[in-house]
């Protein structure tokens, strides 16, 4: 018997030598895979409901001087789910409008809002008395907001289960020039320094109050454009501090009206303030909030270190190519699987020929998804396009072929001595029976 056993054991590593099972780094990628189908699938799921949360938070039916132009409409999303407001309606009971449908696709994130300027929807906030009701696209009513008598410059707003009116002072937009000249008043919700040190930019804030800011300040910044609009969202860009990348935010337009922006370009740009996760974030009203003042050069990457990494920093990376697939690589730095997503060179129809084995070196955005960092290969930086098209008949150098042959060379060796031992050990068997 233990003749028996010994020919079984070796049958199997003679199985296993030449029919290898998946890698661990492929089966990690498709857990990944698999696991962001799921979370797209839940998101579907709870889209039917998610429109319980869309309301009408605040408004500023009566500013001083002309309402068409400073009138607005905010809605806010507290559900816990993005929602899109392609054919959801707004419309009021007493102004001369027809309403603003929703037309395209935009998504309003949780905990995010949209302000919705009277240029844009076209709606009329009667000053004396006026009821507003959004609806859903299904003609259901998300929220509706009432008042009556309107005070100049006050903004009608919710909070704590109830609406109330609070003067614009509060907020550091479409304020009257008379409002800004008022000693008295406080900017409360921006600055609370008494002697105004910290309002710079004409009163904007700027990049080193972001770590300290609340909701809604408006700041006004000056950088270079990291990655452009439409590479990671037709939403939002990154705009980096320096060419350090000391600071790093988001860019963001709820309508997607961005300039033609390009990576490098210095620009300055004025919006509010807000966080998403890990980010700061800049939104702004229209393309007018970005002024574009010249074209530089990309900001160099960082060097990459397992030890010192900070999401939306671009890094280079150098390794050897241990996967394919077709949106990603698989790359071993340090002993440790490292994912390149390059989905962007097919986004944009660039052909590539990565191969196993091959060393490259990477510049990408490092980003995080299901708690994997992993780097976004940005095809901009001429660094990357070295290694698109290579031949695979011609790569491999001599060192990788001696390398290659060498592994042949001992796999035979073991498969030859396998079948040896088996053959040895099963005649000794027979002569015994």
């Amino acid at each position: 018997m233990n003749n028996v056993f010994k020919l079984l054991l070796l049958i199997s590593f003679f199985f296993f030598l030449f029919f290898p099972q998946k890698t661990k780094a492929s089966m990690v990628d498709n857990n990944i895979n698999n696991q962001g189908s799921e979370e797209l699938k839940k998101d579907k799921q709870n889209q039917a409901k998610a429109w319980q949360g869309i309301i009408i938070q605040e408004i500023f039916p009566n500013p001083c001087g002309k309402d068409k132009d400073k009138e607005w409409i905010r809605l806010y999303n507290s559900a816990n789910t993005e929602i899109n407001l392609k054919d959801w309606f707004l419309i009021d009971n007493y102004g001369l409008g027809e309403g603003y449908l929703f037309e395209k696709d935009l998504w309003l994130e949780d905990d995010d809002y949209l302000i919705l300027e009277r240029q844009k929807t076209n709606i009329t906030l009667n000053n004396f008395q006026e009821t507003l009701y959004l609806y859903t696209k299904d003609d259901k009513v998300a929220d509706s907001i009432s008042y009556k008598n309107a005070p100049e410059n006050y903004i009608y707003s919710f909070k704590d289960q109830t609406y109330t009116w609070k003067h614009i002072s509060k907020r550091r937009t479409d304020t009257c020039p008379s409002a800004l000249n008022n000693n008295n008043l406080k900017y409360d919700s921006v600055n609370n320094n008494s002697d105004n040190k910290d309002i710079k930019n004409d009163g904007y804030l700027n990049w080193e109050e972001l770590s300290g800011a609340k909701a809604e300040a408006e700041f006004r910044l000056t950088g270079s454009v990291l990655v452009a609009p439409g590479d990671l969202s037709s939403r939002y860009f990154l705009l980096s501090k320096d060419t350090k990348q000391s600071q790093v935010i988001q860019v963001y337009n709820h309508y997607s009206e961005f300039l033609n922006i390009n990576p490098g370009d210095i620009i300055s740009v004025t919006g509010r303030f807000s966080k998403i996760e890990d980010f700061y974030r800049i939104k702004t009203n229209t393309a007018k909030d970005i002024k574009i003042l010249q074209s530089s050069f990309l900001s160099p990457p960082l060097n990459f270190n397992l030890d010192n990494l900070s999401l939306g920093r671009i890094y280079s990376l150098e390794a050897k190519i241990y996967t394919v697939n077709k949106n990603s690589l698989t790359v071993v730095y340090n002993n440790r699987n490292i994912k390149i997503d390059i989905t962007l060179l097919n986004k944009n129809n660039i052909e590539h020929n990565y191969i196993e084995g091959q060393k490259i070196k990477i510049i990408g955005l490092l980003e995080k998804s299901s708690d994997e960092l992993y780097l976004k290969l940005l095809p901009h930086y001429p660094q990357n396009q070295k290694y698109l098209s290579l031949n695979k008949n011609n790569y491999y150098n001599k060192d990788l072929n001696e390398e290659s042959d060498k592994n042949n060379n001992y796999k035979k060796y073991l498969s030859f001595l396998s079948i040896l031992s088996a053959s040895v050990i099963t005649l000794k068997y027979k002569k015994r029976l």
